[in-house]
């Protein structure tokens, strides 16, 4: 099981960025890449055990929606289905979600609801990880993405160190140390670092 979570995960960051230079991947392909890997590294209470699958809510992306549907088409292995979010009621069930970017003006009605609800919850918004979500991507030259790992104990998801250790920006929050830089070596670019 090692291995093949290993190899999904090297496989997503390939598209993010060592992908070779004649092979482009839009913004939303990598994100959905990103998406349909996530649940191979989260741990999710007994009480939401994804045992028959992973449930990925898309929120106000079309774009990413339509790419994750033709993911979950076309790859064999655990199961993953796709669900269009029109409102948070709407997440019951839902083990990742995904808060497309025209949604960012309603982030703040919409992650205090999910606060203490087992969803891993993904944004791509500037202010994301400060506002409340788990992930939340970053799009510069590529892909990429930052965690917080106090949204996710609030959760009650525990994140593989793995997923972490691939993060551009790891947000502790109140545990002490409050944000791991990854090396430019890792990153192919500048760390960053926002206390």
């Amino acid at each position: 099981m090692r291995g093949v979570a290993h190899f999904l995960l090297a496989g997503c960051l390939a598209l993010a960025g060592a992908a070779p230079a004649q092979t482009r991947y839009s913004a939303d392909e990598l994100k959905a890449a990103f998406l349909y890997n996530f649940g191979s590294f989260v741990t999710w209470p007994p009480e939401a055990r994804a045992g028959d699958g992973i449930v990925i809510g898309v929120m106000n992306a079309d774009e990413v929606e339509t790419e994750l549907r033709r993911n979950t088409a076309t790859r064999p292995g655990r199961p993953i289905s796709v669900r269009r979010i029109v409102n948070v009621e709407e997440a019951a069930g839902v083990h990742i979600l995904f808060v497309g970017a025209r949604e960012n003006a309603r982030l703040g009605s919409l992650l205090p609801a999910l606060r203490h609800v087992p969803v891993l919850t993904v944004t791509e918004a500037a202010d994301g990880i400060e506002r409340g979500s788990i992930i939340n991507f970053v799009t510069a030259e590529r892909v990429q993405f930052e965690i917080s790992l106090e949204a996710s104990a609030r959760a009650g998801l525990h994140l593989n160190a793995r997923l972490l250790s691939v993060a551009m920006r790891v947000k502790k929050g109140a545990f002490r140390g409050s944000v791991i830089v990854r090396s430019p070596e890792r990153l192919g670019s500048a760390p960053v670092l926002l206390l």
